[in-house]
């Protein structure tokens, strides 16, 4: 009869606990990519770091629109009296190219013509026409040669590109790992409070046992009372995960735009891919690598300052060659020139001031992508160690499952049998319950991990 009473109770028990998991049934299971999704929909500091490099990229649009042509014209009417009081009238237009070569010259085509007309006492007048077609190049041959200011623009606004990447990547490095650690502790607060409540309902039975046990002389006070503050520390510790659960969930709501108590399981599933090898993980780490773009774009911009501070100290050569017909009144004559111009600045202390700034600079990032190189080695070290770790502790949670279900398996069995009370099963149960329970924590301990050397690959937001 009590052997009867103890399997009704039990399996009634069992029941509840079912009935008492049951609203969260009906909650979204929710996995890190669909997080990663929303998250990149919803926050706009993201949106805000892509349209900055979208923005960037003018910038180089801009650098090279120098070396466009440029149209100037000009014309109009005038009228003029010399010295000896003659009257004259002019009509004049002029349109000129010019054009700036990467190489550092420069060309540019002109062509004027004008008209201007005398009048005489007959009342007829004396016309005279001109026009000019002059094609001029200058070549520095010291000063300017190589276009230093082009090829710096151009450099800085690549550089530009590149430091808004890494603004960007930065960004979504901190918010990736920002949602790694909320979703993986979210992940642990939900079992957490999944077992706190399988545990509360076995001290539930427990106690109700007890009792009966009481009321029919199989049980004291003292068995009881032991059974009792058990009951009252499994429902501190369901408060406790309650609130863990609560923080968490509130945290990644608030991060992909949803209600603060929006209800969702998280689910975690552990890769059992193999990873490729070392160099070939450290090399994705740095290609990626938001602080090694930064100092390359910072190198960048240095060594186009470094290449600008030297046009700027050397002296100005220039070679200037200019040709083209000249018309005046219908006779045609062809007219050239060539001329050096020359120019020096007596004090070069200025110059070599910015100069140094520029070398040290560059120093300065070079130094700076060797130290985030180190850092970005120990990082993949580090991890790789605790992957390992980890690892083997799933292992070894497994291997404990394993005993702790067979040991489940055989005291039920036992129980049908008899040959053992409900106390007893339940103990089993819990035994069972928290073997399932750390085999879940190493799980999600190493599904984070693993996210994490996907976030140092730059993989995190692949599909994003």
């Amino acid at each position: 009869m009590l052997k009867a009473l103890n399997k009704k109770l039990f399996y009634s028990m069992m029941i509840l606990q079912l009935l008492a998991a049951s609203p969260l049934i009906a909650a979204e299971k929710l996995k890190l990519e669909t997080v990663l999704e929303r998250v990149s929909q919803n926050y706009t500091s993201l949106q805000i770091a892509s349209k900055q490099v979208e923005r960037a990229r003018q910038d180089v649009v801009a650098a090279e629109s120098q070396l466009g042509w440029n149209v100037s014209a000009q014309g109009g009417v005038s009228r003029d009296a010399n010295f000896i009081g003659s009257i004259s009238d002019t009509t004049s237009l002029g349109v000129s190219l010019n054009k700036q070569l990467s190489i550092g010259s420069s060309l540019s085509i002109s062509a004027n013509t004008s008209n201007t007309e005398y009048p005489v006492p007959t009342g007829f007048s004396l016309p005279t026409d001109s026009a000019d077609y002059i094609v001029t190049y200058r070549q520095p041959l010291l000063k300017g040669m190589g276009n230093a200011n082009f090829e710096t623009a151009m450099q800085n606004s690549k550089a530009g590109v590149i430091m808004s990447k890494a603004s960007e990547r930065s960004l979504r490095d901190q918010v990736g790992n920002q949602i790694i650690e909320l979703f993986y502790g979210a992940a642990l607060a939900y079992e957490s409070q999944t077992n706190a409540v399988s545990a509360l309902r076995r001290a539930e039975r427990l106690v109700e046992f007890v009792k009966g046990n009481m009321k029919l002389g199989l049980a004291e006070e003292k068995d009881f009372l032991q059974f009792d503050a058990q009951l009252r520390a499994a429902r501190v510790e369901l408060k406790n995960a309650e609130l863990m659960w609560e923080t968490q969930r509130t945290s990644l709501n608030r991060l992909m735009g949803k209600p603060w108590d929006y209800e969702f399981i998280p689910v975690v599933k552990a890769s059992t891919r193999s990873l490729p090898g070392y160099t070939t993980l450290l090399e994705a780490a740095e290609e990626y690598s938001a602080g090694l773009l930064r100092y390359k774009a910072e190198v960048m911009m240095a060594t186009a300052a470094i290449e600008k501070a030297r046009d700027d100290k050397a002296s100005k050569l220039d070679l200037v060659l200019s040709a083209g017909p000249k018309t005046r009144d219908s006779n045609t004559e062809t007219a050239y020139s060539l001329q050096l111009e020359y120019n020096r600045s007596v004090s070069k202390s200025g110059f070599d001031a910015r100069l140094y700034q520029a070398q040290l600079d560059k120093d300065i990032a070079e130094q700076n992508l060797e130290q985030v190189r180190r850092d970005i080695e120990y990082d993949l070290n580090k991890l790789m160690a605790e992957l390992r770790t980890t690892q083997q502790s799933m292992k070894l949670s497994e291997r404990r499952l394993r005993v702790e279900q067979d040991r489940f398996d055989d005291v039920q069995q036992r129980f049908r049998s008899g040959r053992v009370d409900t106390s007893q099963l339940i103990l089993a149960e819990g035994e069972l319950e928290l073997g399932r329970f750390n085999l879940k924590q190493r799980t999600i301990e190493l599904a984070k991990r693993q996210a994490k050397l996907t976030a140092l690959r730059g993989r995190l937001w692949t599909n994003q």
